[in-house]
């Protein structure tokens, strides 16, 4: 969970990533780097969207959900079907 003054950056860092200058923009994509691997993204989303964030930074996070969902069903019909060709 974030605490206040991060939610607040995260929301900040955000609006510079869609609406900055190109080099303001490369410099929040570094930083929200850092959040793309969380472990959770769905608690992220669910505290910004608790917190009224602003759409860019609700969408953002509701981005960072779809990919790990898309990343866990991947490893997971990689798993089956790697498990389907052992057993078969």
């Amino acid at each position: 969970m974030l605490d206040a003054a991060q939610l607040e950056l995260l929301v900040n860092t955000v609006g510079v990533f869609y609406g900055g200058s190109q080099e303001q923009m490369a410099e929040a994509d570094k930083t929200l780097d850092q959040l793309r691997s969380h472990p959770q993204p769905w608690c992220l989303l669910q505290q910004l969207v608790d917190a009224r964030a602003s759409p860019p930074a609700v969408l953002w996070s509701i981005s960072l959900v779809e990919q790990h969902l898309k990343r866990r069903w991947r490893r997971a019909t990689w798993d089956m079907w790697r498990a389907s060709v052992v057993s078969g």
